[in-house]
């Protein structure tokens, strides 16, 4: 079968196959072009998301490490203040160390398997497991509203103090 195109200029004729074939290259040029284009979305997307998760952490960790250098900043502290020093340096470390494994996990830098592990070791720490049982609750609660990659983390710290404490 053939079509025939009509232009002041010229006739042509064209067969139909060949019309076909050539809108079916250019809508697959075009839908190549266009999930080309959304992937570099999504990974800009991914990269800043991870930018700013990192970003916020190493805020935290400032904050905290203030604490730890300056524990008279948290004397009047409502929790903390109530703690001797050492206490309190013990349990902003421990803060640190745990928002750091949230932040790395949240941002992807940290496997399932990996994070685990480190919850693993951390469970062996007696300052982390005391820490754990005034700030648990804290950190299961504020996690349980996050988004889903912070709220995974909360299950899995959960998980693996509970685990903890029933070992002797």
């Amino acid at each position: 079968m053939h079509v025939r195109l009509r232009c002041a200029q010229q006739r042509a004729v064209l067969p139909l196959g060949s019309i076909v074939r050539t809108a079916h290259a250019v809508l697959l040029s075009v839908g190549a072009l266009a999930g080309i284009g959304v992937a570099r979305l999504v990974v800009g997307h991914q990269d800043l998301h991870r930018q700013l998760v990192l970003e916020a952490a190493n805020m935290h960790q400032r904050l905290m490490q203030d604490g730890v250098n300056h524990p008279e900043r948290y004397a009047e502290h409502p929790t903390l203040g109530l703690l001797p020093e050492q206490e309190r340096s013990a349990a902003l470390h421990m803060n640190r160390l745990i928002a750091l494994l949230c932040a790395k996990y949240q941002a992807r830098v940290m496997t399932d398997d990996e994070l685990l592990d480190n919850l693993a070791a951390l469970t062996h720490d007696p300052s982390a497991r005391a820490y754990w049982q005034r700030a648990g609750a804290r950190w299961t609660s504020e996690t349980a509203v996050s988004a889903p990659r912070v709220r995974q983390f909360g299950m899995f710290l959960a998980n693996t103090f509970d685990r903890a404490a029933v070992r002797p």
